[in-house]
């Protein structure tokens, strides 16, 4: 289980992320909805450790744990950004396994039975040969998923 408690973040005066407490279940899928501007993409920039939280703290089956700190064994969160995040010259599989071939160093048949794994589980099989400019519209939303690649 992943839980947020009372995790804030903000950009100068405006206050994007205040006290956020959150749990996302084990196996569960997370939709993410809201207008412009209200913390969505950066709610998952934070889990994904590519932000810095304000304050609050991130709890892994009630273990804290920081997901900016590199030197963990295991990432716990990762995104897929649509569109302008992903490399545009790979497909949805290509980007998707990109990590877990060249930083996890999964050997192929491991990194291929997940992703099939975890594009079925979300609905998106289809989608796995598509390009990022084949994808519907959108901008900076994403998918998010707290499957473990090990």
């Amino acid at each position: 289980m992943l839980e947020l408690k009372q995790v804030s973040k903000s950009f100068g005066a405006k206050k994007v992320i205040d006290q956020l407490d959150l749990t996302i279940e084990d196996g569960s899928i997370l939709a993410v909805v809201g207008p412009s501007g209200g913390g969505k993409t950066t709610l998952l920039r934070t889990l994904a450790g590519l932000e810095t939280i304000d304050s609050g703290s991130f709890l892994l089956d009630g273990k804290a744990f920081d997901p900016t700190d590199t030197k963990e064994q295991e990432q716990v969160v990762g995104v897929v950004f649509q569109d302008f995040q992903l490399f545009p010259h790979l497909s949805v599989f290509e980007n998707i396994t990109l990590a877990p071939k060249m930083v996890l160093k999964q050997d192929k048949a491991a990194y291929t039975a997940k992703a099939e794994q975890l594009a079925e589980k979300l609905g998106l099989s289809d989608l796995l040969a598509q390009y990022p400019f084949q994808l519907s519209g959108g901008s900076g939303n994403g998918w998010l998923s707290h499957e473990r690649w090990r």
